[in-house]
């Protein structure tokens, strides 16, 4: 009778130690549950945290990606969203100083934007432009500025063209790349959402690529010419007017002017 007794008491101990560790097990699960503590890392940012920089592949999305590098933004300011008029203010104050710090002698152009075809939202393509072309790194630093104008009176018009209306501007204009006629400047509409193979191929992306082509095609209209200079030796920065879109010729990417490049006639 006794052996029984003592039977069943070790049987509840053991019983009772066994609730008691699933206890303290279940208790220790739902803590490594909670975000920040045990073994599972926060979703949460921590005050003073440094967000870790992305790399180049998250940064690109499809054709229509764009660069997420300051570098590659024109004056610090994203083109795909709306600049305010304080916005606009800075970036041609900026420009004016660049040109008056260049001991160029100064010109202002007046431009306007247009379009030639299906091209969608145009927004982007106007801010691009007036970013690009005031940006302190650009032709500013050969004495010039530029104006959007409100009206009809354009030293220059910026033309975003579908491809298939790019020979309707000239001959010899290409479906294929941008070009410039006159006071045109037409952009090409399929390399403004896609760059051509040399350029991503030689380490560029979009933002960078449509930069240079807005710049490369504004140095035609100033009467500068294809390949006027082209880089002597591989891993040199490619002139502006060397044509990148083509090719590289073993140099890297440029999409500002040099300063052997820094002139202008109008």
């Amino acid at each position: 009778m006794r052996r029984v007794f003592r039977t069943r008491r070790i049987a509840v101990c053991a019983g009772l130690i066994l609730a008691l560790v699933l206890f303290v097990l279940a208790v220790r699960a739902s803590v490594l549950r909670v975000p920040g503590m045990g073994g599972e890392r926060s979703s949460i940012a921590q005050p003073g945290a440094t967000a870790q920089p992305q790399s180049a592949g998250e940064q690109k999305g499809g054709d229509s990606a764009k660069s997420t590098n300051s570098e590659a933004q024109s004056n610090g300011h994203d083109p795909s969203k709306l600049f305010s008029q304080a916005q606009r203010r800075e970036i041609l104050e900026k420009a004016q100083q660049t040109a008056a710090a260049s001991g160029k002698p100064r010109h202002e152009y007046h431009y306007c934007v247009s379009t030639k075809g299906s091209v969608g939202d145009t927004g982007e393509f106007g801010r691009t432009v007036y970013a690009t072309l005031n940006d302190s790194r650009g032709w500013p630093r050969a004495g010039l500025t530029f104006v959007e104008s409100g009206s009809s009176k354009c030293d220059m018009t910026y033309i975003l063209a579908a491809a298939e209306y790019m020979k309707s501007f000239s001959s010899l204009c290409s479906s294929q790349y941008s070009c410039r006629v006159g006071n045109q400047v037409i952009i090409n509409y399929d390399r403004w959402r896609e760059p051509t193979d040399s350029w991503l191929k030689g380490g560029g992306n979009l933002a960078n690529y449509r930069t240079m082509v807005i710049n490369h095609e504004t140095g035609h209209r100033l009467d500068h010419r294809d390949n006027e200079t082209v880089c002597q030796q591989a891993g040199e920065s490619a002139p502006l007017m060397q044509q990148q879109s083509i090719s590289l010729r073993g140099c890297t990417i440029n999409e500002w002017p040099l300063d052997s490049e820094l002139w202008a006639r109008w």
